[in-house]
């Protein structure tokens, strides 16, 4: 890659990058829920029941640093946090009815902004947009 195209690449992408966070944000506000109970909420939804450390780990934060999201959702009743039978120091969180609920509200919104965003985007370049994003996802994997 030459410079002008690191260039571009780099402008398209922090310009891509700050709209989906702008629009993003009311969908986030609509829902009251941080960025980071999104990620939460979606993990769990993928992997049903993990402790407190796993989460941390396949969310690369720190145990103490998902403490906030991890009460906030508690306090909304979207997820339940119990005490692991084999270890008591260890937290088993998963999603709760409602916390299903808002996985799948929270998607139906997204999907409603994503189309939206990339309507006159042809199929044919959506599905090449899609190969690339997920070769530039897997480059080290």
């Amino acid at each position: 890659m030459n410079a002008q195209q690191f260039k571009s690449l780099h402008h398209a992408w922090r310009r891509a990058s700050q709209q989906f966070r702008r629009n993003r944000k009311p969908i986030l506000e609509r829902f009251n829920l941080t960025k980071t109970d999104v990620k939460v909420l979606m993990t769990l939804n993928k992997k049903s029941t993990l402790t407190k450390n796993d989460l941390a780990h396949l969310l690369d934060f720190t145990p103490s640093s998902l403490t906030r999201s991890l009460d906030r959702l508690t306090a909304k009743s979207l997820i339940e946090k119990n005490a692991c039978q084999e270890d008591k120091r260890h937290i088993k969180i998963m999603l709760t009815a409602a916390g299903f609920n808002m996985v799948k509200n929270y998607r139906s919104a997204m999907h409603v902004y994503w189309d939206s965003m990339l309507h006159d985007i042809s199929d044919q370049d959506l599905e090449k947009f899609t190969e690339l994003l997920q070769r530039i996802g897997n480059h080290n994997d």
